[in-house]
């Protein structure tokens, strides 16, 4: 009995070991395949607003004008959006802070929020303020 007892347990155990391996396995190929999927619609928005030929004549030099503010952004931010379908949200970031965001209602927990001091969003957003365009 104990003979069997002992290859059962063994059996279990290396069972389990290989479920577990597995499972890690596929969380590293579902990260992986997440962060690549991030790139390709980080890239798809950059797209999608081209800074030097906006077609909205309030978009990029409203902020340049007003000091970084634009007094009627949700009004320009909707429009924007609404030409835009691949966008989900718009935001004002004056020196990194959201200031303002369209959709508010869904979004307003952003306002506040300081992408230069968020190990995750930093890089982002040097990289942006570095762009010629962004320095309002």
């Amino acid at each position: 009995m104990q003979p069997a007892l002992a290859a059962f347990l063994i059996c279990l155990v290396l069972g389990l070991m290989v479920v577990g391996w597995r499972a890690r396995a596929r969380a590293i190929d579902a990260r992986a395949r997440a962060g690549l999927e991030a790139l390709a619609r980080g890239s798809a928005v950059e797209l999608a607003i081209p800074t030097r030929r906006c077609r909205q004549p309030k978009c990029w030099g409203l902020g340049r004008q007003h000091g970084g503010t634009i007094p009627d952004f949700q009004k320009v931010a909707t429009d924007l959006l609404a030409t835009r379908p691949g966008l989900a949200s718009l935001e004002l970031q004056p020196g990194g802070v959201v200031s303002d965001i369209v959709p508010r209602p869904a979004n307003a927990r952003a306002i506040g929020f300081n992408v230069l001091n968020h190990p995750a969003y930093r890089p982002g957003a040097s990289t942006t303020l570095k762009k010629p365009q962004a320095h309002w």
